[in-house]
């Protein structure tokens, strides 16, 4: 990795560390290089370059920026995923919750057209592709893990298929805006500036639900759990989403994980820790305080 980033980059980079994250699709470290200088490196094949283009494009307070290649470029290809590096964004601990609902409010704001093509969003299609992913797999894992990614599938069953017909009852009819696509708090850093929004591989057009569905109750730890929090984010973002397309966003995000993480757990060929790992965040996905869970409560 240090050898990519001083051929693509220019970078001399000293120091790399993990950075963290969920994503099994992206890798994520901090860089530093011999001036002192700290960089956010991925590399990853989630997600659409267009996550990229976006905020290089938009260049939108509470954005990341990103470095051009040496040869002039967003990203550079390696190995079948885009390598990206933007500043390091040094935060600290709390929440702003007006300042985030602010910057959602602004980023809606931005015309469609203002910046790179996004993709659509997909609606049900996801939740559904989720489903379809687990099924296929479920016969070839017969060893301990995939039986026991097998045993909870069943178990949580019913309430994947009452989140997919509530999602279905509730379609997304809006005007569309370019969303950030996964603006839980996890992707949020409180700078001395004011919070920023990183990780931007989700970046897409569709109602502005699809944001504001994971920091309004959707998210369990990761967005606002008081009445308090989500009053203070919306006067932040100054209106009132609608209750049916919450409802939607947050049924599809809560089967989509449940699926795609237990359909890891069912990967064979994954490494047993990181099997392990998926069927422990799908287990959260539908525990007290899930997004399973939260996603129901309308019922």
């Amino acid at each position: 990795m240090v050898d990519w980033l001083r051929a693509d980059f220019g970078l001399a980079v000293v120091e790399l560390r993990a950075a963290g994250g969920s994503d099994s699709a992206a890798q994520v470290w901090q860089a530093v290089t011999a001036d002192g200088a700290r960089y956010a490196v991925k590399w990853t094949s989630g997600g659409s370059a267009a996550g990229i283009l976006l905020p290089a494009t938009l260049a939108l307070r509470g954005m990341p920026v990103h470095l051009r290649t040496v040869g002039g470029a967003w990203w550079s290809d390696r190995d079948g995923r885009r390598l990206s590096v933007a500043g390091w964004v040094a935060g600290r601990s709390g929440v702003d919750w007006e300042g985030v609902g602010d910057l959602l409010r602004r980023l809606h704001a931005v015309p469609v057209d203002a910046g790179p093509t996004l993709p659509a969003d997909d609606g049900a299609r996801r939740a559904v592709d989720a489903v379809a992913l687990v099924e296929s797999r479920l016969a070839t894992a017969d060893d301990p893990v995939g039986r026991e990614a097998a045993e909870h599938w069943r178990a949580i069953g019913p309430r994947v298929s009452a989140a997919v017909a509530l999602a279905e009852a509730h379609p997304p009819v809006a005007v569309p805006v370019i969303c950030h696509g996964d603006p839980h708090l996890g992707n949020v850093v409180l700078s001395a500036e004011g919070p920023v929004l990183v990780d931007w591989d989700d970046a897409v057009v569709a109602a502005p639900e699809r944001d504001l569905a994971l920091l309004l109750g959707g998210m369990g730890r990761f967005g606002a759990r008081t009445d308090r929090e989500r009053g203070r984010l919306l006067d932040g973002y100054g209106s009132q989403p609608d209750e049916g397309r919450l409802t939607f966003y947050r049924c599809v995000r809560a089967v989509e994980d449940a699926g795609l993480w237990l359909a890891d757990a069912l990967d064979t060929g994954a490494p047993a820790d990181e099997r392990s790992r998926a069927l422990a965040i799908a287990r959260d996905v539908a525990a007290p305080g899930g997004l399973l869970p939260l996603a129901l409560e309308p019922l």
